[in-house]
């Protein structure tokens, strides 16, 4: 029997590992935490999306909106989340978190909490297999502090909280050891909290607990037992609890991606992505092998993957070597480690080999469904955490002590040793322009130039001004700025009268949905970390369509110059107004705007392609609402598409709306929408 004193003593030393954790986080993230809400651990991007989140969450709570409606964003209509897949777990830490510091002190808290959490719950998952402290010490060292979290932090917040995958592992493993009905239900709890905190890490907790499953069965087998009915009892009762908790939210995700091979709602897409997609993140094997592209030392050496946060999944030269000694001693050991150290290894295999390119599939649906195939890189990461600490074990009971591990430690943190502080952007200094747009009386829409497909930054600073915002940060879905974009690549060299006419058209079209300000920036809003950029992109990812010069020699009769700082000029829209038709975002609306509008003859066309099984358009329930009677207009078919021209003249609104809620739903999808402005 251990006595009091012991454990006191135990205890002690176990708080002085987790302060090494928290010493370790300080250092990876210096200085966000001198800073935490003046600075931002990532570089700008989803994360400046995640912080955006966080505020939204705290404005709406505050002014009692309900914050599956947005009318600050994709101005006039509206931004409708209530179809979007949001971690709960994330929402309710962040809205706590945004009321207590801010929602930029909600997002950094949340990130540097992966960074100590991950390494404390390796630590006593290796722990639980009665390894020495420093060993289990190295393992969540390396696992806080592997390539794949720390690019993931930079930019996926819910990516980043991988800390709940070792928690769940040890409740797994300890159900098993020795079945009880608290324990059944501490399983489906952790089993849930990995899933409502990030869907990819459940689903791959799922795969492993299948794994779990074949490989509990066939040690039954080879050892002569069964199962017995205290094992399935408490078993089942992880599953319903665990299911019972995750329910709410995985059931409306799971049906609507059954009830079409492309979701109908856009927010869905990140669950459902093109073959393209999925090859870009896929890993590749010597993504595995080569050091990330900010390594300390030899970084410069290495390219940086088009898409670095997806791909970069290193898993360490020390912690390979290390785990393949605890793989080989593991396997020799007692039955509780063996189980373990198989599992682990049949988990590492799998998920590597899963997330290679080419891709299984299902009759034309890849399987399995994950939109970024690397991201399995962190089942591989954390199963060879874990044999490693296995490893580190081994070594410690063949030699003095855990002292000789010290070495052992220092290796493993220069094998994943980046630059400090290369992943801190700054944050605190908000440009004129945005303070002078908060000054401004009444309620009314801006958009901003130049476009910015991955920083974000109108939304970021829309947390300043509070007013109105027409995004164009998707140039894919925007039809002028697509077309400027063509003009100039085309072979025949580019054309000022050309881009001229669409500069007006463009203008024209923001009358129409009503912006008052377009902001014309001459200089990014926000100053880089140069060391940080040069990981993600060269240069500024800004995209200067127009040149200030231009937009001054191009403004008369479309925009008149309200004001001129700095680094930025604001003019306001008085161009004659496009017409534009847009439905309201009642939720039960498919939204008609500018989004997909091309060059036709003074008319619009409407192309609605039906799903398999929809045979006619009253089958589908299409409903087509118009300003001017639709009799006699009816829709011609050619083979599953269904076509409506109507006058561009006699158009005032128009809309397609799904069928009540008392029929059966069926999936209808616009291919096309056309209309040439009324001149």
């Amino acid at each position: 029997m251990i006595s009091d004193r012991t454990n006191r003593r135990l205890r002690r030393i176990d708080i002085l590992v987790l302060l090494g954790f928290l010493l370790l986080t300080v250092a990876a993230t210096w200085p966000v935490t001198a800073e935490m809400s003046d600075a931002v651990f990532g570089y700008p991007g989803d994360t400046f999306d995640h912080i955006w989140m966080n505020w939204w969450y705290g404005y709406s709570s505050a002014n009692g909106l309900d914050w599956r409606g947005c009318p600050l964003i994709d101005a006039p209509v509206g931004k409708d989340f209530s179809q979007l897949a949001v971690q709960p777990t994330w929402r309710w830490t962040g809205l706590a978190l945004t009321k207590v510091g801010g929602e930029i002190f909600a997002f950094n808290f949340l990130t540097l909490a992966s960074f100590f959490l991950s390494g404390a719950a390796m630590y006593f998952l290796v722990r639980h297999f009665g390894t020495g402290r420093m060993a289990a010490f190295i393992a969540g060292a390396a696992f806080m502090l592997c390539p794949y979290h720390v690019w993931h932090s930079c930019q996926h917040l819910t990516l980043a909280a991988i800390q709940w995958m070792p928690l769940f592992l040890l409740t797994l493993f300890r159900l098993r050891e020795r079945p009880t009905p608290l324990r059944g239900v501490a399983c489906g709890s952790a089993f849930a909290l990995v899933m409502l905190e990030n869907f990819w890490y459940g689903g791959f907790m799922v795969l492993v607990t299948l794994l779990f499953l074949v490989i509990s069965l066939v040690w039954k087998w080879k050892e002569g037992e069964r199962f017995t009915a205290r094992e399935v009892l408490c078993g089942l009762a992880a599953l319903i609890v665990g299911i019972g908790i995750i329910l709410p939210w995985v059931l409306p995700i799971a049906r609507r991606s059954i009830e079409g091979k492309e979701p109908l709602w856009p927010a869905m897409r990140v669950y459902s992505r093109s073959v393209e997609d999925a090859e870009a993140l896929a890993a590749s094997p010597l993504d595995y092998v080569r050091p990330a592209s900010n390594h300390l030392l030899w970084g410069e050496a290495m390219p940086t993957p088009r898409f670095v946060h997806e791909k970069t999944v290193y898993a360490g030269c020390a912690i390979f070597v290390l785990a393949l000694a605890g793989l080989i001693i593991g396997w020799r050991g007692n039955s509780r480690k063996t189980f373990a150290v198989v599992l682990l290894a049949v988990s590492c295999i799998t998920a590597f080999m899963l997330s290679l390119a080419p891709f299984a599939r299902l009759e034309h649906v890849i399987a399995p469904m994950f939109r970024g195939y690397a991201r399995l890189g962190v089942l591989v990461a954390m199963s060879l955490c874990v044999l490693a600490g296995f490893g580190c074990d081994a070594i410690t009971r063949r030699t003095i002590g855990g002292v000789v591990l010290l070495p052992v430690l220092a290796l493993v943190l220069l094998d994943f040793a980046y630059f400090p502080p290369g992943h801190v952007t700054d944050v605190s200094s908000v440009p004129e322009v945005y303070t002078w747009l908060a000054g401004q009386d009444g309620d009314f829409i801006i958009t901003e130039i130049p476009t910015s497909r991955f920083t974000n930054y109108d939304r970021f600073f829309q947390r300043i001004h509070g007013k109105r915002l027409l995004s164009n940060d998707r140039l894919d879905q925007a039809a002028d700025l697509k077309a400027i974009y063509e003009i100039r690549n085309a072979a025949f060299g580019r054309s000022e009268l050309k881009e001229r006419a669409l500069f007006k058209r463009y203008v024209r079209r923001l009358a129409g949905y009503g912006v008052k300000y377009v902001v014309v920036h001459t200089r990014d809003p926000f100053p880089r970390n140069p060391v940080l950029q040069s990981f993600v992109s060269k240069g500024s990812d800004l995209t200067f369509l127009w040149t200030p010069k231009q937009i001054d020699d191009w403004s008369p009769g479309l925009l008149k110059e309200v004001r001129r700082f700095e680094d930025a000029v604001v003019y306001e829209v008085i161009a004659p107004p496009m017409k534009i038709l847009i439905a309201a975002p009642d939720g039960r609306t498919l939204i008609i705007s500018g989004n997909e509008i091309r060059q036709a003859a003074g008319q619009i066309v409407i192309d609605i392609l039906l799903w398999p099984g929809a045979e006619s358009a009253v089958e589908a329930g299409i409903i087509l609402e118009s300003s001017v009677p639709l009799e006699g207009r009816g829709l011609s078919r050619k083979g599953k598409t269904y076509r409506m021209i109507i006058p561009l003249d006699e158009i005032e609104t128009f809309a397609v709306v799904n069928v009540p809620a008392s029929t059966s739903p069926v999936h209808v999808k616009i291919t096309k929408f056309t209309v040439r402005e009324k001149e």
